[in-house]
């Protein structure tokens, strides 16, 4: 990538008009064009773990993988979709997924939390009257609270 833009530099305005790669180096206009780029990366794969194994990935897999990572490392969406040339943040939605770890960090953070505003939900959810006089001895009974008084 480094000798790509040493050899042709781009800036400013040009370099959201002209494809990342192209097929003709020479004048930058020919995009290299995505079912090139699967055959490249299906022929590299196939060498590196035979056919089977290959057949799992695209050039689009290393895409999501690095949009997952991105993710991951804590860049926000903007980032990502720069980084993944995507025109609208609706592939980030689709795309950038968390990880196991991620997930799990943040569940294992939620569970050591406590959390009292779900019952209030739960309970307008059921048609309960929560300021009611009758919800709140029920309340008093049940948490040995003394809200009625």
């Amino acid at each position: 990538m480094r000798d790509y833009e040493l050899a042709f530099p781009l800036g400013g305005r040009s370099r959201g008009s002209v494809p990342l790669f192209s097929m003709d180096p020479a004048t930058l206009e020919v995009p290299l064009r995505a079912s090139v780029m699967d055959a490249v990366v299906h022929a590299l794969l196939r060498l590196i773990m035979g056919t089977k194994e290959a057949a799992c990935y695209s050039f689009h897999s290393f895409r999501i993988g690095l949009a997952c990572a991105l993710l991951a490392a804590g860049y926000s969406h903007a980032d990502i979709q720069a980084h993944c040339r995507w025109k609208t943040d609706a592939s980030i939605q689709i795309y950038a997924r968390q990880n196991a770890e991620m997930f799990g960090a943040r569940v294992l953070a939620a569970s050591r939390r406590t959390v009292s505003s779900t019952v209030v939900a739960n309970f307008l959810r059921q048609g309960v009257d929560i300021d009611g006089d009758a919800t709140v001895v029920a309340l008093d009974g049940i948490a040995g609270l003394n809200l009625g008084q």
